[in-house]
């Protein structure tokens, strides 16, 4: 079906009343996305040009105090840091995952069994950009993950960007957050840029995108 059928999709209506129903699924639809050899769900080429992009954009925007969520074993995280650590002045990394994978060795270490909404509520204070690495898909039978937590990050006064890696609102992210998060009466999308394109089995449009989304 690709890409372009599932961000044709909206997020469930009633999504809000039902977060305490959702919270309770996210163990289950997020399964251990850490191939063979300590690999991230997206390629090591892809996450560098994804890496190259933000600096691009933040070369003159820094300092960043990054918070990271769903960000599994690590790969994906230190691939974009050693990109941006060079270039633009980092005060702040907290990386954050639900789970407890096997850890890469690396800069970026992970703080293990803290999902999304509580690492927003315990660190958000202390960043000013939510960054989002392909999190895993969810569909109106369970996650949604992605969802709760920018809607926490929206709520706080400090929050002033977020950077999401992947099919956003496809095979990365929940059904519905492409629409969702480009009307967003918060957020702009003020950039984007392609970072991996093909075909899936399907027949279907693939695109990894990086879209880095500013508070107005």
């Amino acid at each position: 079906m690709g890409v372009n059928h599932s961000r044709a999709q909206s997020l469930p209506e009633d999504l809000d009343d039902k977060y305490e129903e959702y919270k309770k699924t996210w163990l289950q639809v997020a399964p251990m996305f850490s191939p063979p050899g300590g690999d991230s769900t997206l390629g090591t080429v892809t996450l560098s040009r994804a890496g190259k992009y933000i600096r691009e954009y933040f070369i003159d925007k820094s300092p960043l105090s990054i918070l990271e969520v769903m960000a599994g074993n690590g790969r994906a995280s230190n691939v974009v840091f050693n990109e941006l650590k060079d270039s633009i002045k980092i005060t702040k990394w907290t990386a954050t995952e639900l789970q407890a994978p096997e850890q890469v060795s690396g800069d970026i270490s992970i703080i293990t069994n803290c999902d999304g909404v509580e690492a927003v509520s315990t660190y958000g204070t202390d960043h000013n950009t939510l960054l989002l690495i392909s999190p895993p898909p969810s569909t109106s039978e369970g996650g949604y993950g992605d969802y709760f937590a920018i809607k926490k990050w929206t709520e706080l006064s400090n929050s002033e960007y977020i950077i999401f890696v992947g099919e956003l609102g496809a095979s990365d992210g929940s059904d519905g957050m492409y629409k969702y998060m480009m009307k967003h009466p918060v957020w702009t999308c003020v950039d984007r840029k392609m970072v991996f394109s093909g075909i899936d089995l399907f027949g279907g449009a693939i695109e990894k995108e990086v879209f880095i989304f500013r508070k107005h």
